[in-house]
């Protein structure tokens, strides 16, 4: 405890290896679903079958050290769309707090055949989405009037 009290208290003021460890998994399950490095692509495919959480057990010690951290990212990441090819309409957070298919809350067997891009529903004017998402989630409509699209970039997730 002395070691991890501020200077100000005598203490050293180091962060508790739990917190340290923590910010560590958060950044590894970051980089596990945003990024495209070699290992993560595998880890993805063999972990995350169609981008959809696992419910059955899977034996990888990278695996249980994130996975206590899966809700916190998703709750907390959003995309910047660019040409939207990466950034899945449905499953993925790019215009709303939450995935659609959270909203409209589908079960995980349908979100696995849920695989088209936000590209798909853009047009050059607008947006090209069947009216039936509009009754279903209200603020679909707002938050897509006030949706910038920058086609000249890639897609991007904070």
């Amino acid at each position: 405890n002395m070691m991890c009290s501020p200077l100000d208290e005598g203490g050293l003021d180091i962060p508790l290896a739990s917190l340290i460890n923590d910010a560590a998994s958060l950044k590894l399950y970051w980089n596990f679903v945003f990024s495209n490095e070699i290992w993560e692509q595998f880890l993805r495919v063999r972990l995350l079958p169609n981008s959809c959480q696992v419910s059955s057990y899977k034996k990888s010690s990278l695996w249980s050290s994130f996975k206590h951290h899966i809700g916190l990212v998703m709750d907390n990441s959003i995309w910047l769309l660019g040409s939207s090819y990466n950034t899945n309409f449905w499953n993925d957070s790019w215009c709303l707090d939450r995935s659609i298919s959270d909203v409209l809350n589908l079960p995980t067997s349908i979100r696995r055949l849920l695989s088209s891009s936000v590209t798909r529903f853009h047009v050059v004017n607008g947006w090209n989405i069947p009216q039936i998402l509009f009754q279903k989630i209200p603020q679909l409509e707002f938050e897509l009037i006030n949706l910038s699209v920058s086609l000249n970039q890639i897609d991007e997730p904070i």
